[in-house]
Order: C-alpha cells, then sequence, then structure tokens
C-alpha cells in the first residue's frame, strides 16, 4: 500500500467532498480513490468517511486525521517544489494587474528585462486603476500604490510613491499659490475618481487627515489629470512618478510642499499560497530589487 498517495486521496475526498471530484483533481478513475481511501480505513482500522449515494462526510475521526496530516502532506509538497524550483527554469504564464501609470511609466521596462532573463514565461498584464480582486479574477499578483489596510493577502513592497500637489506656473500667478491646506478650499482642483478616492490625505499637525476638494473636472487616470495640470486646469493631486518631468522642465510647480505625505507606497500583493509558482516569485523578487525596495 502506498500510504503516502492514500493520505493525499483522502485529503482530496474531504476537500472536494466526493469520491468523483477527488477522482477529477488527481487524474485517477474515481474507482481508484475509493479503493484508497478503503486501503486506509483498513489500514487504521477506523472508518473515516460517512458514504452515502449523494454524498461524503467526514467521521470525528476523520476530521482529526485530516487535520493531523494536513500540515504534514503540504510541507513535502512544499519541499518538493522548492527543490524543483533550484534546478527547472520558470515557465509559464503571470496574470498581472497594476495602475494604468505606474504600468506604463514605471513597469513596462522592467517586465521587459525579466522576460528576457526568463524566456519560457509569458506575462499578461491588465493596465487599469481599479482595485481588482485577485482571487476571483484569477490574477497571480497585483500591484497597488496606497496606503494599505488589513487584507488577507500578502504584500511585499516595491517603492516608495511620494505624492505632490502642483499646478501650472502661469494658473498659480492668475489664481494665487496656497500657502496652507484650507487656501485650497477655495481653488480649482483637479479630482481623482479611482478607487479610494476620499480625498487628498495632507500632513496636517503631524497626522495624516483627508481634505475634501472640489474641482470642475475628474478622471480615473493621472495622466489625463497631470496633463489638464499642465493646460492650467488647476490644482492636482498625484503621485511624484507621474509629474517627475512637468516639474523638472517648469511646465508644473510643486506648492505646499510641507503638507504632502510619504507614507504612500507601491506594493506587490498576492494570495497567500504556500506553494506559490517559482514564476511570480522570481518576479515578485525581480521588481523588488530592481525598484530598490527596503
Amino acid at each position: 500500500m502506498d500510504r503516502l498517495t492514500n493520505m493525499e486521496s483522502f485529503k482530496e475526498v474531504a476537500l472536494q467532498g466526493s469520491f468523483a471530484g477527488a477522482a477529477r483533481k488527481l487524474g485517477v478513475a474515481t474507482s481508484v480513490v475509493s479503493k484508497r481511501i478503503s486501503d486506509l480505513e483498513a489500514f487504521l482500522n477506523v472508518r473515516l468517511l460517512h458514504r452515502t449515494t449523494r454524498k461524503v462526510s467526514l467521521t470525528s475521526a476523520g476530521y482529526d486525521y485530516l487535520d493531523r496530516i494536513g500540515g504534514m502532506l503540504d510541507g513535502i509538497a512544499e519541499v518538493e517544489e522548492s527543490m524543483r524550483n533550484r534546478t527547472e527554469k520558470p515557465f509559464g504564464a503571470i496574470k498581472l494587474a497594476a495602475p494604468m501609470s505606474f504600468g506604463q511609466k514605471v513597469l513596462s521596462p522592467l517586465l521587459a528585462s525579466f522576460m528576457v532573463k526568463w524566456p519560457d514565461v509569458t506575462i499578461d498584464l491588465s493596465l487599469s486603476d481599479r482595485h481588482v480582486n485577485i482571487i476571483e479574477e484569477g490574477y497571480d499578483l497585483t500591484v497597488r500604490i496606497a496606503e494599505l489596510t488589513d487584507s488577507s493577502l500578502i504584500s511585499r513592497k516595491l517603492m516608495p510613491c511620494p505624492v505632490v500637489i502642483c499646478a501650472a506656473p502661469c494658473w498659480l500667478d492668475e489664481f494665487g499659490r496656497p500657502e496652507k491646506p484650507d487656501d485650497l478650499i477655495d481653488r480649482d482642483c483637479l479630482i481623482y475618481t479611482g478607487a479610494n478616492s476620499r480625498g487628498w490625505p495632507l500632513l496636517i499637525d503631524g497626522k495624516v487627515k483627508w481634505m475634501k476638494v472640489a474641482g470642475r473636472f475628474s478622471s480615473d487616470n493621472g495622466d489625463m489629470l497631470a496633463e489638464m495640470a499642465i493646460n492650467s486646469g488647476g490644482l492636482v493631486h498625484l503621485p511624484r512618478f507621474i509629474v517627475e518631468d512637468a516639474v523638472s522642465d517648469g511646465r508644473l510647480e510643486v506648492v505646499l510642499p510641507d503638507y504632502c505625505t510619504s507614507s504612500i507606497n507601491a506594493w506587490a500583493l498576492y494570495p497567500e499560497r504556500r506553494h506559490q509558482p517559482a514564476r511570480v516569485r522570481l518576479l515578485i523578487e525581480h521588481l523588488a530589487n530592481e525598484l530598490g525596495a527596503i
């Protein structure tokens, strides 16, 4: 009797809730799974499953046995995956989501260099400022620029993304340069309508406070807002990497620098998987290393 195979079959029956489901998952006949469970019960001299014509359920002994072997089987699989990763080149597809501006301005050269290094890996990149549901939509990982809240996802810091408030110098000459946060209340601000658009987070009296601002133009894309600011559309609050070139060449001028928080970062988020594919792990390491994460 192959005891390990029988244990793995039992675990799969418990997870799938049926012999047929376990058989499909394992790629064997239903009769083979049934035989393995019978052999395991005979060896242990205990009934692990209640069987009816409609469903399979665990006995109390079955629950106890599953609890005891689950971690052990995961550990064996983790060791096997680790050893394979030492010798096998990564291959297969990575489904990745990222914000539009970050993907175009920051990620594109890094993804290109990654694919040169690992020619058997393909990447399916979706660029959108919305927060995708990684698990439900089948993504391997996503990049998110935010102050993270509690999540069931695993996070890896990629880089800091300081934000700035800026406007075209000619616009500031006409409407005045704000000197304190309250000066933003009666100014025409360009509004970001993407995920978590609660306002502008400003550092006031040592604490981050969200200030509601108003304006006549809004968009869910940072590049569009930057272009509107360059063309005298008003004040804009954006990550520095979006407006860096325009600030450097004088098309935009930064205001209220002492009130802009630096606590926003770019993160790689991915599901909590004990056996993460090597290709995904290597991409996360590549991005973190290239972006100088600490």
